[in-house]
């Protein structure tokens, strides 16, 4: 909301959500005390199975968890990434977003090894995160099952989100190999492709036949879930892609990703348009096409894939 409106109370407050977060005593905890003073006990009887084994676990395993909420240490102290995978990458957003409006070094930094922490240790050859079924949760370093992954769709899409960000503050290319990776190997996996069924969680391996004596586990994407947060995410994402193509800064331009398309700076101080036809992902092959328009300096990076072993530039 502040970049989009420029009004600091935006800023101010997410600067304070997030140096709240994790101080002790936790306000969430004091609030609970007081309700479940006058709290009915709540007829579950009713209600699907799969809600009724989430509102057992809620209301046992994960309370008084703070690290499932991101809450055991102020986010600026947390070095590994811990709890729920969508939510907290999705504060990691926010948090590479502040350290890059208030040039914070200290809060990049926790970034940075929260970042090592999940690419290089917690997350699978198809930039699944979050291995743990119960909590949809990150667990510890190297628990990576192939059949048993959980791996949400949704998590990954907040690892984009994270990895653009980080992209936006130092230019790396494990950033945008990542969300490279991530949008062909799972995002668009996923989806069937009729974009009439998902899958929620993507293993890497699966036995249907196993499978169907598993609770909560297909062997085949699924037209509904319960939960159903996937599929609107992943149009989000697709809507969107355009804004991780390209990143523009003072006098150039960096391309990020090998997608085909158009963008035109002959307005601005870079002063050229840039076409891009790419093969991508059937062949290793893009087209880029530099119009230049007004007779300027500028300069264009253009992104070496990590897979990249024989780089050819004619």
């Amino acid at each position: 909301a502040y970049e989009f409106t420029n009004k600091k109370k935006f800023l101010d407050l997410s600067n304070y959500f997030i140096a709240e977060r994790g101080k002790h005593p936790h306000y969430f905890d004091q609030e609970n005390i007081e309700l479940e003073k006058n709290e009915e006990p709540l007829d579950i009887s009713k209600f699907p199975s799969e809600v009724r084994d989430f509102i057992k676990w809620q209301h046992g395993h994960r309370k008084q968890q703070h690290d499932y909420c991101q809450a055991h240490v102020p986010p600026v102290d947390q070095k590994t990434a811990e709890g729920h995978s969508v939510r907290a990458l999705y504060m990691y957003t926010a948090m590479a977003d502040l350290a890059r409006i208030n040039n914070d070094k200290e809060m990049l930094d926790t970034c940075k090894s929260l970042w090592r922490n999940i690419v290089d240790k917690r997350m699978y050859i198809h930039s699944g995160v979050g291995s743990a079924h119960i909590g949809e949760r990150f667990s510890f370093d190297y628990d990576l099952p192939n059949d048993m992954a959980y791996a949400e769709t949704c998590a990954t899409i907040a690892l984009i989100y994270f990895a653009d960000r980080l992209n936006k503050i130092e230019l790396n290319s494990e950033y945008s190999d990542i969300i490279e990776n991530s949008l062909y190997n799972l995002i668009l996996a996923s989806t069937s492709i009729d974009g009439k069924a998902f899958f929620y969680d993507n293993y890497l391996e699966c036995n249907p036949g196993f499978l169907k004596f598993q609770h909560r586990r297909h062997g085949i994407r699924d037209k509904y879930h319960l939960c159903s947060c996937c599929p609107p995410n992943i149009t989000r994402l697709i809507a969107s892609v355009d804004q991780y193509v390209y990143n523009i800064f003072d006098n150039g331009l960096v391309i990020n990703q090998f997608i085909s398309s158009e963008i035109d700076l002959t307005d601005q101080k870079q002063g050229f348009k840039i076409n891009q036809f790419s093969q991508f992902p059937w062949e290793g092959y893009s087209l880029i096409e530099i119009i230049e328009s007004n007779n300027v300096y500028s300069t264009i990076y253009i992104r070496i894939p990590h897979w990249e072993k024989n780089l050819q530039i004619s």
